[in-house]
C-alpha cells in the first residue's frame, strides 16, 4: 500500500484539503473525519484576526492561514498515517507468526475489557485540534 505525503499543502491562494494533501491508509479509517477536521481548522484560521489580540482587526492574508491550518493539521495528519502504516501490519499480516498473533488478539477482545484493549491499541488516539483562542470557543457557545 502507497502513501502520498506532501511537504507544502498551500502555494499562494490555492489550499489543498482532505485526501488531496492527507491521505490516511484504508487500515486507519479516519479519512473523512480527517477531512471535516481540516475544513474546521481551515475555516477556523481564515477567520482568525490578522493583527495583536488587544486590537480590533479583520481576518487577514489567506496565505499565512494557509500556512497556520498546515501547522495545526500536520501533526495530527502524521500521527494517523503513521497509525495506519502500523496497521497494514497486523490487519494484513505479511507472515504466518503475525496471522497467529493477531488472531489471538481478536480473541483476548472478545474477554470481558478485552474490547478496551482493542480499541485502544487500534486507535490513533486523541487530538486537540480546536483552538484555545477565547474569541473561537465564545463563537462556539453562542451558537
Amino acid at each position: 500500500m502507497t502513501q502520498v505525503e506532501l511537504e507544502r499543502w498551500h502555494s499562494g491562494r490555492i489550499v489543498l484539503l482532505g485526501d488531496a494533501c492527507q491521505a490516511v491508509s484504508l487500515f486507519a479509517g479516519h479519512g473523512a473525519s480527517m477531512a471535516m477536521a481540516a475544513a474546521w481548522v481551515l475555516a477556523d484560521e481564515l477567520t482568525a484576526p490578522s493583527g495583536p489580540a488587544d486590537e480590533v482587526t479583520t481576518p487577514g492574508d489567506p496565505a499565512a492561514a494557509f500556512a497556520r491550518y498546515q501547522a495545526r493539521m500536520a501533526p495530527v495528519i502524521a500521527e494517523v498515517q503513521a497509525f495506519g502504516r502500523r496497521a497494514v501490519r497486523w490487519m494484513a499480516p505479511p507472515n504466518r507468526w503475525r496471522i497467529l498473533t493477531r488472531d489471538l488478539f481478536l480473541r483476548l477482545a472478545a474477554l470481558p475489557g478485552g474490547e478496551r484493549l482493542f480499541v485502544n491499541a487500534l486507535s490513533p488516539g486523541g487530538h486537540t485540534l480546536i483552538s484555545a483562542r477565547s474569541d473561537v470557543l465564545e463563537s462556539v457557545r453562542q451558537d
